[in-house]
Formats: C-alpha cells, sequence, structure tokens
C-alpha cells in the first residue's frame, strides 16, 4: 500500500497530480436501501436490503450490488432478483431466505463474465412439486463464477439447483473460494448443471469449495435428464483461472472482487491454520506438564520403594540382633544350669 500511495501521490504531468482522485468522476452509491413493496430496478452501485414480507421482481441494472434481508428468519416469497442483459454482473448476496411458489428463477445472470459472491447463510428454494417448477433457483446465463465464504442452499423441481432452466441453455459455472453449497433437483433436472432436456457449459469446482448436490433423475453435477447435454466437468482442481484486469472501470471492479475474494479465502486458511497451532500448542503443554507429572511421580515411587526397602533392612536387621541376643542369652542360661549341676 505504500507503494501505491507513493505512486498516486507522485505521479504528475506539467505540475499536476494525476492519480490522488481529484479528476475522478464521481458516482453515487447507495447504501442499505430498503427495498419495501412492488417491483424495483436497482441503478446504482451499492447495498440494498429486503424488507420483511416483501414480494416483486428486482431488476439489477448496476454493476456491483449487495442484497441482503431485514430480517433473515422471516422468509421472504415470490421474490425473483434479474441482472442486466449485458453480463458482467457483480452480486454479494448475504442471509437471503427466499421460498417461491410460482415458477420463475430466484436469480437470473444475464449474458456473461457475472459474478456472485455469497456471504452469511443463504437458502434459496424454488423447488415446487405442485406446479413442477421448471426454473433453475439460480440460472447462471452464459457464464457465472460463484465464490465466498458463506453458505448457499437452492434447489428446483425439473430446473437445476444451480445452472439452467428446463429445455433451457445455460454458459459456465465455476465455484470457488470457501464457499459451501447445496444443491438440489428434486426431480429431473441436475443439482448443478443443466435442468431436464437442456444443456450448460463446462463445469469447474476448486478444491478449496465445499459441495453436496442430488437430483432424482439427472445428475448429481452436469446433465439433467432426458437427452441433456453439458461441457467438460472438473471437480477439485487447485484453481481455475480468472482474468484479472484494470483497463476499465468496471473491470477494475471485477478485479478488486476477485482479490477481496482470495483475501478472504486467505484469511479463512489463515484463521484455521491459526487455531490448529493453538491446538497444537495447547496439546504441547499438555503433554509437557503430563511428562512432567510422571516424572515426578515416577522419583516418589522410587523414594516410596527405596524407603520401604531401608525399613525391610532395618526390620531384618532388628529380627536378627533380636534372635541372635536371645541365643546367646539361653546359652547363658544353659551354662549356669551345669554349673549348679556340678
Amino acid at each position: 500500500m505504500y507503494t501505491i500511495n507513493d505512486i498516486a501521490t507522485t505521479t504528475a504531468y506539467n505540475g499536476k497530480t494525476l492519480l490522488d482522485g481529484t479528476h475522478a468522476k464521481q458516482k453515487i452509491i447507495s447504501d442499505n436501501i430498503l427495498i419495501s413493496a412492488g417491483d424495483y430496478t436497482i441503478t446504482a452501485d451499492g447495498v440494498y436490503s429486503l424488507a420483511d414480507g416483501y414480494t416483486g421482481n428486482i431488476t439489477v441494472n448496476a454493476k456491483n450490488v449487495k442484497l441482503k434481508q431485514e430480517t433473515p428468519a422471516n422468509q421472504l416469497s415470490n421474490v425473483s432478483i434479474v441482472t442486466a442483459s449485458g453480463g458482467n454482473a457483480n452480486l454479494w448476496i448475504e442471509n437471503l431466505n427466499i421460498k417461491n411458489t410460482e415458477d420463475k428463477n430466484i436469480i437470473k445472470f444475464q449474458g456473461a463474465d457475472n459474478y456472485l459472491t455469497v456471504k452469511g447463510t443463504n437458502i434459496l428454494d424454488d423447488n415446487n412439486t405442485s406446479i413442477h417448477t421448471n426454473s433453475a433457483a439460480i440460472n447462471v446465463g452464459d457464464g457465472l463464477t460463484i465464490v465466498g465464504n458463506g453458505s448457499l442452499e437452492a434447489s428446483s423441481y425439473n430446473g437445476a439447483g444451480i445452472g439452467g432452466d428446463c429445455q433451457d441453455t445455460a454458459g459456465y459455472i465455476k465455484i470457488g473460494g470457501a464457499v459451501t453449497i447445496t444443491a438440489t433437483s428434486t426431480n429431473a433436472g441436475a443439482g448443478i448443471g443443466s435442468g431436464y432436456s437442456a444443456s450448460a457449459g463446462d463445469i469447474t469446482i476448486s478444491n478449496s469449495a465445499t459441495f453436496n448436490a442430488s437430483s432424482t433423475h439427472g445428475d448429481k453435477v452436469g446433465k439433467g435428464h432426458d437427452n441433456s447435454t453439458v461441457g467438460t466437468i472438473s471437480i477439485g482442481q487447485t484453481t481455475f483461472d480468472v482474468d484479472v484486469s484494470v483497463t476499465t472501470r468496471e473491470n477494475a471492479n471485477i478485479a478488486i472482487r476477485v482479490l477481496d475474494g482470495a483475501l478472504e479465502y486467505a484469511l479463512d486458511q489463515a484463521t484455521t491454520i491459526g487455531a490448529y497451532l493453538q491446538r497444537l500448542e495447547y496439546t504441547a503443554t499438555n503433554i509437557t506438564t503430563s511428562t512432567e507429572n510422571v516424572q515426578a511421580a515416577e522419583s516418589t515411587i522410587r523414594d516410596a520403594d527405596m524407603a520401604k526397602e531401608m525399613t525391610d533392612y532395618t526390620k531384618f536387621n532388628i529380627l536378627t540382633q533380636a534372635s541372635q541376643s536371645m541365643l546367646a542369652q539361653a546359652n547363658q542360661n544353659a551354662t549356669a544350669a551345669l554349673g549348679l549341676l556340678k
């Protein structure tokens, strides 16, 4: 950061500092705006909160948006979130709890190069057996990368839990970071992949992510039922390629998100290692204390054994001396008796 600050404060042309922010275009950032009722269009980057009881369609036309819920314990119904058609969306979700009783995606990405960052605990239930839901809980559009350090449960009926709708074409799916995914299709879609009689692109799941996918008639990860297709499936690889570029403002925002996710993952791993290290230090201290206690106990036992041996030795000496004294006394008595007889 010192180097970055130094560059920002010293880069100048004709006496004017170029990178200190004074020539930047200002942009309004919304902070925790409450969406309370009806259809809503988000046009500014920022944080938005869904009010208790909210029902409606949310169109996300801004590039960098975080959605959370006013009261996560109160499940919302029939909420549909759709990103802009051009792709390149950068969406955060935190503690969303939504169940749809209508046949529509809970989150629908459009275009390619979309990113979803998962925070907290999120439940997106698009599984409705009475109407045989054909929509995926999360439609990945032409391509979606999912990262973060939270958990996400996504379920559908004939659509994929995460992927494409029934008889639809979905793009690539990448899952990484420290995210925990549970994806379910209770009938004919894949847990992660294509919907019923549909297609999906390549699926890449990093070994840093934790996932549990299931489907009744489709693949857990891959194809839905009935002539569905899917691209290459890679599960458990160390990393996947993410293009990081700062050539445009949008790419710079995505680069920041990617680096932020990497830093969060590194911090999570460092925290885990620190916990293991602390436990090992605690165990080592206990072992050292136990060793010292064993050595002290062994010394006490040796002292007790020595005391017992000394006691036995003293006892035998006393018995020996007593027996010798008794024999001597007996000899004297016998000699005295013989003297009297003489």
